[in-house]
């Protein structure tokens, strides 16, 4: 079943990652042009023309997510060939697209990066992570009106240790001496690590209830669970704490970005560094914003998602607010799990109605039933055909 309705249910992660790297095939092919174009009076209104350009196909990447979640809505209403045939579409235009519309030196990387993103979609909705994912995300966006207590919990505490940090010479020279590849990867390493701090904490707290779940089950006919349905379990509300770290590190890089602009002058900038400030290439280049400012706000935005996660695993009312309530869901979800599959075994368990039809009941026999016709019983009717009604009257 999860095999032949595949292409249906990877039509919405398909259509969101064309939309997106379409998008930012063809940003990057016009901010390349506009780098090459020379600064003149004749070629003032060219260059505007591709720099409009370029900022309408990044907001075209950008709104992919949405794109993702309209063809979901809308694949899932329709026949399931048709949701087949669209999926099936959008991973072809996958293998094509980006690469037409990436710039001549980056079509080999689009043609190989193409058939690598279309498996890995596969494999992910062939193992439900999208379901996972889709969860965990409306269950955040119903918990965006606690952001505004959870930041205002956290952020002073961070800021404390961050703007020490910011306001340092040393990070500034760090960031000017990494690429953007290498910045992105000390980003990742400090997400793996908050990822494992979550599911060590997370496995710890589960186990309490797991372990109370299967006391309960041995007194009933439920299978335990599965090892896949454990997996499930746990990576749920891991998902859910690492989204909310997300949405914190979105919030600090933002606050570290703008407020690094207004009370750090590029003078001082460059008198840390000891070198020109790195800038952004092509159309971002326009930005008031170093690319070393961001390169720092970044590392540090990591940092504090790491610390975020730290202190709410130690913080008791932070998991009293945000992560009891997934626990409870996690019990209410077993209880319902267990209510089906004991339905389901009395289902199978219980005997198909001809076999109770042609059972011999355990009782009496069954009194005579009247015909509503004549009145007469069974009785009667054996009495008027017998062939020998004397021995009735010897009876």
């Amino acid at each position: 079943m999860r095999r032949r309705s595949l292409w249906r249910r990877t039509a919405a992660p398909l259509a969101g990652a064309l939309q997106a790297a379409v998008g930012l095939a063809a940003f990057d092919h016009l901010s390349r042009q506009v780098e090459q174009i020379e600064t003149s009076s004749d070629q003032v209104e060219t260059n505007l023309a591709l720099i409009v350009s370029a900022l309408v196909w990044l907001g075209v990447a950008l709104l992919a997510p949405l794109t993702a979640w309209l063809v979901g809505a809308v694949v899932r209403r329709l026949p399931r060939p048709v949701g087949t045939g669209i999926g099936v579409l959008l991973g072809v235009g996958l293998l094509v697209a980006p690469a037409a519309a990436a710039a001549p030196e980056m079509r080999g990387l689009a043609l190989v990066g193409g058939p690598l993103v279309v498996a890995g979609l596969l494999g992910a909705t062939y193992l439900g992570v999208g379901t996972l994912v889709m969860w965990s995300s409306r269950r955040v966006l119903r918990e965006l009106s606690t952001l505004a207590p959870m930041t205002s919990r956290a952020l002073p505490v961070v800021m404390l240790a961050l703007l020490f940090t910011f306001y340092n010479a040393e990070i500034w020279q760090i960031a000017i001496a990494l690429s953007v590849g290498r910045t992105w990867a000390a980003v990742a390493v400090f997400v793996v690590l908050a990822a494992a701090l979550v599911t060590v904490t997370t496995r710890d707290e589960l186990t309490d209830v797991l372990a109370e779940h299967d006391r309960d089950g041995s007194e009933q006919t439920v299978p335990p669970l599965r090892r896949a349905e454990r997996v499930n379990l746990l990576l749920v509300p891991v998902l859910v704490t690492l989204m909310q770290m997300g949405l914190f590190m979105v919030l600090v890089f933002a606050f570290l970005v703008a407020f690094g602009s207004l009370s750090i002058p590029e003078a001082t900038a460059k008198a840390w560094t000891q070198a020109p400030l790195n800038r952004f290439d092509g159309v971002l280049g326009q930005l008031p914003v170093s690319l070393t400012l961001v390169q720092v706000a970044m590392i540090l935005a990591g940092f504090s998602g790491l610390n975020f996660v730290a202190s709410a695993s130690s913080d008791r009312s932070h998991r009293q607010n945000f992560v009891d309530p997934l626990l409870d869901e996690v019990v209410h979800g077993l209880q319902v799990r267990d209510a089906y599959l004991e339905r389901d075994g009395r289902a199978a368990a219980a005997p198909s109605p001809i076999t109770e039809r042609d059972a011999e009941p355990p009782g009496p026999p069954l009194a005579p039933v009247p015909d509503h016709a004549t009145g007469a019983t069974d009785a009667d009717d054996d009495t008027a055909t017998d062939p020998h009604p004397d021995r009735l009257e010897q009876k």
